[in-house]
């Protein structure tokens, strides 16, 4: 963890979730979901900042931790984004694919009293409190013309980058590939760590 006593800053409820999907129904290997939060005392980990990073198909999420620095940092440049100005600047489609930002206060639900069965380890530990910034774009670009969104899709691929999530995602993509015509005979099996639930709550 990097400085382990800038982390520690108990019942910090802020939090930023970054959810990417494809607007066709059968793209559903393209469901992807990036939290940035604190992580409290107790859970299944060491408490600090992190960025989670979950894909549809994946069983196991991948985790990297920050500095408090660097969570203020991005935080504040999520709030600067001018949400009136993105309002005039999107693009309306019928397919493709959408991005969604949500960023406010959550409640996150202690890791330990799920116990990861295979009931509960799709449960959502993060649900948003009271009133939150939402931002919902069809197929974002970048273009000079649309500063303010290409200011957000800058932002998400630096935080990307990161935490090297494409990397992360295509590997586990590839993996999915290899499995794909026997899917369904190995998702119960402990062993594959490739899986996914249609019904999820994403």
């Amino acid at each position: 963890m990097e400085n382990e006593k800038e982390n520690v800053v108990p019942n910090d409820r802020r939090a930023i979730i970054i959810h990417s999907s494809s607007c066709w129904a059968n793209e559903f290997e393209f469901n992807t979901k990036i939290s940035i939060y604190y992580l409290p005392k107790n859970s299944y980990r060491e408490e600090g900042y992190i960025i989670e990073a979950k894909m549809r198909i994946v069983r196991d999420s991948k985790i990297e931790y920050i500095t408090k620095e660097y969570f203020d940092k991005i935080y504040k440049e999520f709030e600067n984004i001018n949400l009136k100005a993105l309002k005039k600047e999107k693009f309306e489609s019928c397919d493709g694919w959408s991005l969604r930002v949500d960023m406010g206060m959550i409640k996150c639900t202690n890791y330990d009293s799920l116990k990861f069965t295979r009931k509960t380890r799709h449960i959502d530990p993060l649900k948003f409190t009271g009133k939150i910034r939402h931002i919902y774009l069809l197929n974002p670009y970048e273009d000079r013309k649309k500063p303010e969104m290409s200011k957000l899709l800058k932002l998400i691929d630096a935080i990307y980058d990161k935490i090297k999530f494409h990397k992360w995602c295509d590997y586990n993509y590839k993996e999915w590939e290899k499995y794909s015509d026997v899917f369904y005979e190995l998702r119960d099996m402990r062993v594959f760590r490739i899986g996914f639930d249609l019904e999820d709550d994403w």
